[in-house]
């Protein structure tokens, strides 16, 4: 996305997942799948640490590791922005007295687009946009710390590194069968973890919408 961030000190926890056992990293997008992953890892290695490993932590963690079989999961950026959008105002409905999920009200699509990708007008409607929109909204490359990474990754990461498979949301279960055959794992079926088709709007793309994003 084209989109200009606002300085928001995001504090959402699943970023990355780290698995002694498996000898493995997974590098959470949120809204590709990342949930998903993260049970089925769970339910296959119990002794993966509660906390994960963040900005100078994981750097330190990666260029020590970089034998460890580094994957991740991306979605269609139209597609990531729609779901996004839904899940928001689910949470928001349910639970928007956490601060998380925090703001003054919802919006509409159109507008959320505004929001994501338009830096004044969000500066102009910041208790519009909360720390979940902000999150949630971070184009998918400042996950990955050969490309930006600015965002999470502040210490210098090894040349060496690589991300051994980048795999596509729209391909997920193909893809995550290779990830679990590269990791000798049989068992690769992988749990749904949240629907936001229960949220029935469906937005629609007005006319240079997606040209925005």
């Amino acid at each position: 996305m084209k989109a200009e961030r606002i300085g928001m000190v995001v504090q959402q926890k699943n970023l990355i997942m780290i698995s002694y056992k498996h000898k493995c990293i997974f590098i959470h997008i949120p809204k590709a799948a990342g949930t998903s992953v993260e049970r089925f890892l769970r339910d296959t290695d119990p002794d993966i640490p509660a906390k994960v490993l963040r900005k100078r932590g994981f750097s330190r963690f990666l260029n020590q590791h970089l034998d460890y079989y580094v994957f991740s999961f991306v979605r269609n950026p139209y597609e990531r922005l729609v779901s996004a959008w839904k899940w928001g105002q689910l949470k928001f409905e349910k639970e928007g007295d956490l601060p998380f999920y925090n703001k003054e009200r919802t919006v509409s699509f159109e507008e959320y687009v505004l929001l994501t990708t338009d830096f004044h007008y969000r500066k102009d409607h910041e208790n519009l946009w909360s720390e979940y929109d902000e999150y949630h909204t971070l184009p998918q490359f400042e996950f990955f710390p050969q490309l930006n990474g600015g965002h999470y990754f502040t210490d210098k990461i090894s040349a060496d590194f690589t991300c051994d498979f980048i795999g596509r949301f729209e391909n997920l279960n193909e893809d995550f069968k290779k990830v679990c055959k590269d990791l000798n794992i049989l068992e690769y079926q992988l749990p749904h973890a949240y629907n936001s088709k229960t949220f029935k709007e469906n937005p629609s793309w007005a006319d240079g919408l997606k040209d925005r994003v």
